[in-house]
């Protein structure tokens, strides 16, 4: 795959002060039409799809519900029959693969790579360990985190034409990436199949396209999920414009509270712990929804300062809202966000 980006802009942002719970993503307009949807349980979410009401609208989502089960079957690190989990039975043994995870995996690697490790598709041993949907299974041991650790690092890990090779040990995990990529090749196959424009949702990640019958943006809300917004983003709608995606990560997604003390599921994977630097949401506009989910997480796990130079300096084109737990809100310059 081809890795082309124009320069993002200079930074400036704007601070919000705002008192907020924790956020949660929920899209907002599209009122007033008649539309055909869809509504998946798959990846270990909920998704949903929405487009105009055609003759042949029913048909495209059972379409696209087959093609969500068909990648559920490559990606999903719940599935011991996955293709990724074939993969990571596999590991310390050269592995040939489906386009599809090879795309994944390979655009996984590339922003693991310009992250410096703050995204990384090697931390599925640390979530295993922490197992933060069970809310019976104990925190994890230092020990154990260690010996994790040992098989974590996107550098234990090639792919070359078409060839993965892992270290023995080494466990893959896309939950990061794959959902963006879903949203990606939905909309891109609804898109060829002509439809005008559409809103899907996959859990965190949310991809609009085409232009709406009466040209507003569309307008995707980060949501307190006690009632009521503490902002939204707009993109605009454009019939010409392929999809926009907007993803985020936040400490409210998955979590437990053992002995009082809240752990979420969003592991720094160079010391094996869930992040803890002031930050509860992240959530990146882009125009490649795997970007645009890996991404979250990688903001995330750096920090706001980090995050910034990496704005300034990657040559990736996305903006970025970051939520901090004392209620601020700092959004990047040429984001259209505005608060509720």
């Amino acid at each position: 795959m081809k890795n082309k980006f124009k320069t993002s802009s200079a930074v400036r942002f704007a601070s919000i002060l705002l008192a907020f719970a924790l956020p949660i993503l929920s899209l907002f307009g599209c009122s007033g039409e008649k539309y055909d949807t869809k509504t998946v349980y798959a990846f270990n979410t909920v998704i949903e799809l929405k487009i105009p009401k055609t003759a042949s609208s029913a048909e495209l989502l059972v379409e696209c519900e087959k093609w969500i089960f068909t990648y559920e079957s490559i990606f999903s690190a719940y599935d011991k029959d996955s293709e990724l989990s074939n993969l990571n039975k596999n590991a310390g043994i050269p592995s040939t693969m489906s386009d599809h995870l090879e795309n994944v995996i390979e655009s996984a690697l590339f922003l693991a790579s310009k992250t410096n490790g703050a995204f990384d598709p090697t931390v599925g041993e640390l979530v295993e360990l922490w197992a933060i949907s069970d809310p019976n299974a104990s925190i994890p041991s230092e020990s154990a985190i260690s010996s994790a650790l040992a098989s974590t690092g996107h550098g234990r890990v090639s792919l070359s034409d078409g060839v993965f090779v892992a270290e023995s040990g080494v466990r893959i995990d896309l939950g990061g990436i794959a959902k963006g990529y879903l949203a990606e090749q939905i909309s891109s196959f609804l898109i060829d199949e002509g439809v005008e424009f559409g809103v899907l949702s996959f859990g965190g990640n949310i991809a609009v396209f085409g232009e709406k019958p009466d040209s507003s943006p569309f307008k995707i809300g980060i949501k307190n999920p006690a009632g009521g917004t503490f902002g939204s983003v707009k993109i605009n709608s454009d019939k010409d414009r392929a999809a926009s995606f907007v993803s985020v990560t936040g400490t409210y997604e998955r979590f437990k509270t053992v002995n009082g003390v809240k752990y979420h599921h969003i592991i720094d994977p160079k010391n094996g712990y869930p992040v803890s630097n002031g930050l509860v949401s992240v959530a990146v506009v882009c125009n490649n929804g795997a970007y645009a989910d890996a991404l979250s997480t990688a903001l995330f796990v750096m920090g706001y300062d980090e995050a910034l130079k990496f704005y300034d300096e990657s040559g990736i084109a996305f903006e970025a809202v970051f939520a901090f737990d004392d209620g601020r809100v700092l959004t990047t310059e040429n984001c259209d966000f505005s608060p509720s």
